[in-house]
């Protein structure tokens, strides 16, 4: 008879458990690209990293990402010499040049004449330039990443930020500049292959900020870097709150600094599970459910 009274309860708490799983949000992760992609197939490059992306994801118990939740924040058009995106600047007068301007006009030089390829990738080290040198680019590049990442966060879902190399930099860049913090906003940042780890070109960028990142609408931080790739490095001993460092799993003859090398990599999955495992909105899952077993960090 007791065994009899207890079915319906543990029913009850099954259905619950059930329940609390299926309810459980779903993330958002927005990609942002590095440099050189200018002409290319966004549609396919999304497609293509994503499948890279799962790879990783599955090696760490994690079940393959849903399409629609998978977006891309898109800036290489901007970063183009010869485009006109650039957010408004004041002058001292309409005949006046800004070192921007001048940048743009040498740098558009140099990226006239070679080869389709030579002049695609002369191209994409141009744009690298310009974000560094050239705050009204910089700006727009930013605005872009940022106006897809507050579409995103509207949803009130998780929110992964999913930032390589150059993209690293816009998306903190971005991040950084929000005015505000909405408290019901769950936004989480993974970099990988990033040069703010790398002094030098951090303070190229954004000026003599030491080692002091401040993102305070990012909830937490997960950065995975391999020791082989030069133009990035760890975080640590930076004064950053809820932010940890991981290295690639595996050693390869590839380039140490490529994209798909990355996403691929197992301690690209640890990272995203364990932004996703964390509070506020926890992605309930299985793999969570190992994460806390096994000693989250």
């Amino acid at each position: 008879m007791r065994f009899l009274l207890v079915l319906p309860l543990a029913a009850a708490t099954l259905t619950a458990a059930l329940a609390q799983r299926a309810d459980a949000p779903r993330p958002i992760v927005i990609l942002v690209h590095g440099r050189g992609q200018l002409g290319q197939d966004t549609a396919s490059l999304r497609r293509e990293w994503k499948r890279d992306l799962d790879s990783s994801l599955k090696a760490v118990g994690l079940a393959e990402l849903a399409d629609q939740d998978v977006r891309l924040a898109w800036y290489a058009d901007i970063l183009d010499v010869d485009s006109d995106s650039a957010c408004a600047t004041p002058r001292v007068s309409d005949d006046s040049l800004t070192f921007g301007d001048l940048a743009r006009g040498f740098l558009g030089f140099l990226a006239a004449g070679g080869s389709e390829n030579e002049s695609r990738e002369m191209r994409g080290l141009i744009g690298e330039l310009l974000y560094a040198v050239d705050p009204a680019r910089r700006c727009a590049a930013e605005r872009r990443v940022g106006d897809v990442i507050d579409h995103a966060a509207k949803e009130r879902r998780p929110v992964v930020v999913v930032a390589y190399s150059l993209g690293s930099l816009v998306a903190y860049g971005a991040l950084h500049s929000r005015s505000s913090v909405d408290k019901d906003e769950d936004i989480r940042l993974l970099t990988v292959g990033s040069p703010l780890g790398v002094r030098p070109i951090r303070e190229m960028v954004f000026g003599e900020i030491g080692d002091t990142l401040r993102a305070p609408i990012v909830r937490a931080w997960e950065n995975v870097y391999d020791r082989d790739d030069m133009f990035a490095g760890p975080l640590e001993g930076m004064t950053l709150p809820r932010t940890h460092d991981q290295t690639t799993h595996r050693a390869g003859s590839d380039d140490p600094h490529n994209l798909g090398r990355y996403l691929r990599d197992p301690a690209t999955g640890s990272a995203i599970l364990h932004l996703l495992c964390q509070a506020p909105r926890r992605t309930t899952s299985a793999a969570c459910d190992r994460e806390q077993v096994t000693g989250s960090r």
